[in-house]
């Protein structure tokens, strides 16, 4: 903890410049991500939301909504998203202000936008819009992910993991069901050979081994050319 306490000093130094104070809120977010602590979570999301943001910078505003969209995402994640009775509530106020400050971020974003933020405005955005059911618009925004980074294997591994609960769990006519789960199969391994986290490739590894053991006579269907088109 000993570098939290010190982003505690400084973020809560009165006479620090808005550049060291944004910066020491991110590493700040990031710790409290990384280490799971749901106080200090809820801490800078407290700092954040009585920040006067207009008085912040263009540049400085982008990155404050940034910020607060991946600390109230960290809060759904350790409050909500392993508690069924909770994930299946309508209001879902946490992600409606993700989504929300997420737009705003790009709506903020200028051509010097650094691409790791941009990719991330468009990767939360489409991760958010799938938890709400919006399965159209989360594609979209996967697919804007990659086109600014081919490179980051998340927004692949979202969309095949989409794809594969939609096809087992919801599809019973079999040509669209096998149509999915293939297109899962598809880009986890598109996504598995790009930019991942260790502890993301092994869980990649074990969704593409059940697919190809359970699923095998899916995979190995060929469908007629031309028989219909699904383009995701």
């Amino acid at each position: 903890y000993s570098l939290m306490n010190a982003l505690k000093n400084i973020i809560s130094n009165p006479i620090i410049n808005e550049n060291d104070y944004m910066k020491s809120i991110g590493l700040y977010i990031d710790e409290s991500c990384d280490k799971k602590l749901i106080s200090e979570v809820n801490y800078v999301i407290n700092i954040l939301e009585k920040l006067d943001v207009n008085s912040l910078s263009e540049q400085n505003k982008l990155m404050y909504h940034l910020f607060i969209s991946t600390a109230y995402s960290e809060k759904y994640d350790l409050t909500i998203a392993n508690n069924i009775n909770e994930v299946w509530k309508w209001e879902q106020i946490l992600i409606e202000k993700q989504i929300l400050n997420l737009r705003i971020a790009n709506q903020l974003k200028d051509d010097n936008i650094d691409n790791n933020n941009l990719t991330n405005i468009f990767t939360n955005l489409a991760n958010r819009y799938n938890n709400i059911g919006r399965f159209l618009y989360s594609f979209d925004y996967w697919n804007k992910a990659i086109e600014i980074n081919p490179n980051s294997g998340l927004p692949f591994i979202n969309m095949g993991n989409t794809l594969a609960y939609y096809g087992i769990n919801y599809l019973n006519e079999n040509k669209y069901q096998y149509a999915y789960i293939q297109l899962a199969h598809h880009y986890l391994n598109k996504g598995i050979s790009r930019q991942l986290e260790n502890d993301v490739i092994f869980q990649v590894k074990e969704k593409i081994n059940h697919l190809e053991k359970e699923y095998k006579y899916i995979l190995d269907f060929v469908f007629c050319k031309d028989e219909f088109n699904i383009n995701y």
